[in-house]
């Protein structure tokens, strides 16, 4: 485990007192290097740990999700120079042989909704030998400020992602459209999303892909009605846009695997 080969956010967190302030500092910073939430609970016996993707991106393949949860194994062990073992690890999906992973964590994983990880309190208490509160004041300022950049980047997404879902069921998908709706200039409106790290194509298929997944899982509608609601000219344009955001067809989804895309 190499801190300094790490975003700022998972160096700043190596230089806190202990497991419990580093992983509580990792979930207030983590939406800057993942599109994923973080949970952290303690009580008297157990720091839990929970990460759980974007409810818009398709759940990760197994890999990553066991890299996300032997980033927080080998952070511990790093930290206190000790080799800790957690109580439990859970994994959306397991390997053929998940012995590999057993080999790694030191216990066995079990099956999951999300990846998540247990550690006692004794260990999520054990003293960071690379504690330094000194680079972690130096760190936060920054961190800070790109978190708060991100919300206000987030802000104008959701507003042209608002747009959309009252505009697509009627057919006017066009960049000139949502920016009419929003009161801005379509060059000022390209503008805010380059500088949120987006471009209007791109939030229009998110919106696209998401909404696609809502109505293939929760209604019966047919897939021309839902081509329709999504703002394609025909069925076939919603077929191949599909197929490019999921690599499988709307009718597998939907009687095969309604909760894995």
């Amino acid at each position: 485990f190499q801190s300094d080969s790490f975003s700022p956010v998972c160096f700043a967190a190596l230089c806190s007192p202990n497991m419990q302030v580093a992983s509580e500092r990792i979930a207030r910073y983590k939406r800057l290097v993942a599109p994923m939430a973080l949970t952290v609970k303690r009580d008297l016996s157990r720091l839990v740990i929970r990460l759980r993707w974007s409810d818009s991106i398709a759940p990760p393949p197994w890999g990553l999700a066991a890299i996300e949860a032997a980033f927080f194994v080998a952070m511990i062990r790093s930290g206190t120079e000790q080799m800790i073992t957690p109580l439990r690890v859970r994994l959306p999906h397991l390997p053929e042989d998940p012995d590999v992973l057993k080999a790694l964590f030191g216990v066995m994983p079990q099956l999951g909704r999300d990846v998540e990880l247990s550690f006692s309190a004794t260990d999520a208490d054990r003293p960071f030998v690379t504690a330094r509160e000194g680079l972690w004041s130096a760190f936060e300022p920054h961190l800070r400020s790109s978190l708060t950049f991100l919300e206000r980047s987030e802000s104008t997404r959701l507003r042209v992602r608002s747009a959309l879902l009252s505009l697509l069921p009627s057919g006017r998908a066009s960049m000139e459209a949502v920016a009419d709706r929003l009161a801005l200039s379509r060059r000022t409106l390209q503008r805010r999303l380059h500088q949120s790290g987006t471009s209007y194509m791109r939030v229009l298929a998110e919106t696209r892909h998401e909404l696609a997944l809502h109505y293939l899982r929760r209604t019966a509608l047919p897939h021309r009605e839902i081509a329709f609601l999504l703002g394609f000219e025909d069925p076939n344009s919603f077929f191949r846009a599909f197929q490019q955001w999921t690599h499988r067809t709307p009718e597998w989804v939907r009687r095969e695997a309604p909760e894995q895309i």
